[in-house]
């Protein structure tokens, strides 16, 4: 299960899409413009994640990659239509909750207190901790919860 762990781990994608190591990129030529477009994409949402303009990932730059998974999920599945509809409305929930646990407006609910203080946690602590926004189970199994 540890090996495969990416294909299974539901917050994989901010894992590593937007926590990946920018510092890998320093000896290539594209370097500057990886670091820029990284810090555009996700390094101002850690540097401000009070800011409501930068909780969610923009939806124009979601639209190639959900076109991606769309084009790679049509020849193996004839569900093609229900996958790519399953993968938006995922992403609109993840994000709609991402919002969510960020704002102050939520921050008294119950269920998004908890989720708040872990991942401000994951913010202010440890950006290596605390993927998982919508759920500490995938943290606790694979092994990046944030520590108290």
């Amino acid at each position: 299960m540890h090996g495969h762990k990416h294909l299974i781990y539901p917050s994989s994608v901010p894992r590593y899409v937007f926590h990946f190591d920018v510092k890998r990129f320093l000896a290539t030529p594209l370097r500057k413009q990886v670091i820029a477009v990284h810090f555009l994409l996700h390094g101002l949402h850690h540097k401000l994640p009070g800011d409501s303009l930068r909780l969610v990932f923009p939806p124009l730059l979601t639209l190639p990659v959900v076109a991606l998974l769309h084009e790679v999920a049509r020849p193996c599945t004839p569900l093609d239509g229900p996958f790519l509809a399953g993968v938006l409305t995922g992403y609109i929930l993840y994000d709609m909750y991402h919002f969510a646990v960020h704002s102050p407006r939520f921050k008294h609910w119950p269920l998004f207190a908890s989720m708040r203080k872990r991942h401000m946690s994951h913010h202010f602590q440890d950006q290596k901790s605390g993927y998982g926004i919508t759920s500490p189970i995938w943290d606790a199994a694979f092994g990046t919860l944030c520590k108290k």
